[in-house]
């Protein structure tokens, strides 16, 4: 088999970067496909760069775009690995092979975090979470993939539902709210918070739960129908885009005089409860802020550039920031090549000494 990537014939192993064999070894099969391949001359295998030979190397061997780690316990798309660089590469397999040191094991943790890695022990901790919830049985949990896992722990890992007389109890009633409300896992992410977002904002933590769900049905009623206009996504080609590719997207999008929208109708109604002066508005007064919020969203991305980046656990979606001294949005583009808008409002940058916003954060399921 003839193999070329980016247009160069890969003759011998030492024609791959670097940094590209060290991740062809996370992938089991990976290095012996490339010695079988290599000097096969009946077929010819082109790629356009390294990063998309290892995400079909991994996609063809196993019919997966995740590699598993199964010391760490970590499923990570090869291409995700790529980025994080030969030296955390290298720090991963020495604790993929056992190496237990406290400066491994520290740096591991590290190169975890910083680059939000969830491995299969925190992945698994959702099933509790939903647990005490008291939501684990519903229909919509019956069949999580990984990127629902995901959402699930980033959800639980923002620590909601901390007011009030009795917590617990208002967290397991906004998750029943939610499972009432979502079809998806995302969605019930989305809800959970409106639930205790709107509660809050309508002062009607120490009323009774009746009150609250009550409140909460009426602003999602008002809300969902205005939020139809709001789905227009632009696609991306059927690859992997740099953050360029996805600047030069937006800019021709809003251009054409396009709104850029959200991925699901829920994203919409909790960035209105949780963004805007919204409380119990209806009709012509609900459309009125509806489209304020959208429009000063818009006007804010014309105004900004992309500022940071980071590519998913899965190798394939991709986060954006972009940010002024006072409002931030978070941009998406998901596995299917579609840019959308996670969130927008105010945003204030992190206090000097203590690293902390000055606001707590609302998560934002891929």
């Amino acid at each position: 088999m003839t193999v070329i990537v980016a247009g160069k014939l890969i003759q011998k192993s030492e024609s791959l970067s670097e940094l590209a064999r060290q991740t062809l070894t996370y992938i089991d099969g990976g290095p012996q496909w490339l010695a079988w391949a290599l000097p096969n001359p009946m077929v010819c295998y082109e790629v356009a760069d390294e990063t998309t030979l290892l995400a079909e190397v991994q996609q063809g061997l196993h019919a997966s775009p995740m590699a598993l780690l199964p010391g760490l316990g970590l499923w990570v798309s090869p291409v995700k690995l790529m980025s994080l660089g030969s030296a955390n590469l290298r720090t991963l397999g020495q604790a993929e092979t056992g190496d237990t040191s406290a400066a491994v094991v520290q740096q591991t943790q590290r190169i975890m975090a910083d680059h939000h890695l969830v491995d299969a022990q925190q992945l698994c901790s959702t099933s509790e979470f939903l647990q005490d919830l008291g939501v684990a049985a519903a229909p919509v949990f019956q069949v999580l993939d990984f990127n629902d896992r995901v959402a699930l722990h980033a959800l639980a890992a923002v620590a909601l539902g901390q007011d009030g007389d009795n917590p617990a109890a208002l967290r397991q009633e906004a998750a029943a709210f939610a499972v009432q409300q979502a079809r998806t896992v995302p969605e019930f992410c989305d809800y959970y918070q409106v639930y205790l977002a709107h509660s809050k904002k309508m002062n009607a933590l120490g009323g009774t739960a009746a009150t609250r769900g009550q409140l909460c049905s009426q602003a999602v009623q008002t809300l969902l129908p205005l939020a139809f206009g709001a789905m227009d996504c632009p696609q991306l080609p059927d690859r992997l885009p740099s953050p360029d590719e996805v600047e030069q997207c937006l800019r021709n999008w809003l251009a054409r005089g396009h709104k850029l929208g959200f991925s699901r109708l829920s994203q919409a109604v909790l960035q209105m409860v949780t963004q805007t002066i919204f409380t119990t508005e209806t009709g012509p007064e609900a459309r009125r802020l509806f489209d304020l919020y959208l429009s000063t969203a818009q006007a804010f991305l014309s105004g900004n550039r992309l500022k940071k980046s980071r590519l998913g656990q899965d190798g394939a979606s991709l986060t954006f920031t972009l940010q002024n001294a006072t409002q931030q949005a978070v941009l998406h583009v998901s596995a299917d090549r579609l840019l959308s808008l996670c969130k927008f409002g105010s945003w204030v940058a992190p206090d000097a000494a203590s690293g902390l916003p000055s606001s707590p954060p609302t998560s934002t399921p891929e």
